[in-house]
């Protein structure tokens, strides 16, 4: 016997909506204990001037608005726990660096109308104090307002122990991608001018190397190497991120290269070095039980051996 099925269509004036559905959204947080609250550390040291320049112990984060008109408004707000707002830049006051640096419209040439900042939390620290703060973004184009609200950052001061368990990872946002940001013209003399970061839980682990030795033969058939090829490789252990930032943080940031540094007390290995990671190489191995993400990455490093006599 054959199954015969038939399918006809013709024109019609009436068009039928699908039915809605009731749905859940899923969030991380539905898994936690209590309200969902996550916080990202922001550390921070303005005890000296030697101090305040040393990006190793302070913390900064930059946002970019992109207006679509000379009319267009925005402005970057500070909001502290308490609810008070702190003005950061906005299109009526253009210039206030109190609270970090400014991106004026024109920075950038390839989109003159961009704009952005970039919060140095010591500078956060010593004007208002330290801290739970979130960064509002607002931006009105052609009647049309839309503001986003950031997660919060915990602004608290640079301590080895409190940082211990944490990695920093930079990334120099340029270019395209897909569904995301337009970061075109952020590059000047070859050099990216929008470096981001972003400090996570986690750790880097460093696993077995690979090495590549290649040689030549002489006419004696002695095998001589002439150069050795050796790939660290070593993997990122990120935790427990909101979803928003883990899809930012590997569907946008994952097309350039990381600079990660470990703060783990107990890696002496890797901790205080800056480890550039080619994302090209990176594999993703997200485990769900655990909220958890597992990137592993290469660094290539080569070099010439010595001649034999």
């Amino acid at each position: 016997m054959t199954n015969t099925r038939w399918s006809t269509s013709s024109l019609s004036p009436v068009i039928a909506l699908p039915t809605s559905a009731n749905s859940r959204a899923f969030c991380l947080c539905d898994y936690a204990t209590g309200p969902c609250s996550y916080f990202e550390m922001a550390f921070v040291d303005f005890s000296t001037v030697t101090a305040q320049t040393d990006e190793y112990i302070n913390d900064y984060r930059k946002f970019l608005l992109s207006p679509l008109d000379a009319s267009s408004a925005w402005s970057f707000t500070l909001i502290a726990s308490n609810g008070t707002e702190y003005n950061i830049y906005d299109s009526v006051n253009p210039v206030n660096p109190i609270y970090g640096e400014i991106y004026q419209q024109g920075f950038n040439v390839s989109q003159p109308l961009q704009v952005g900042i970039n919060i140095q939390w010591y500078k956060v620290a010593n004007a208002i104090g330290y801290g739970d703060y979130t960064v509002k973004l607002s931006q009105t184009d052609f009647g049309n307002t839309v503001e986003n609200t950031t997660h919060s950052f915990r602004v608290v001061p640079y301590d080895v122990k409190r940082a211990n368990g944490t990695v920093k990872i930079e990334v120099d946002n340029v270019g395209v991608t897909m569904n995301g940001t337009n970061w075109t013209g952020l590059i000047q003399n070859s050099l990216p001018v929008f470096t981001n970061m972003i400090r996570v839980k986690g750790r880097m682990n460093l696993l077995d190397p690979e090495i590549e030795i290649e040689s030549i033969e002489d006419g004696n058939r002695k095998e001589i190497p002439i150069q050795t090829k050796l790939t660290d490789v070593f993997s990122i252990s990120i935790e427990r991120l909101p979803y928003l930032l883990g899809q930012a943080l590997i569907h946008e940031d994952i097309s350039m290269n990381w600079i990660v540094t470990d703060y783990n007390v107990f890696n002496e290995d890797l901790r205080n070095e800056e480890m550039i990671i080619q994302t090209s190489a990176v594999t993703i191995t997200p485990d769900y039980a655990r909220k958890s993400y597992e990137l592993t990455g290469k660094r290539n490093i080569s070099k010439l051996n010595r001649k034999f006599v």
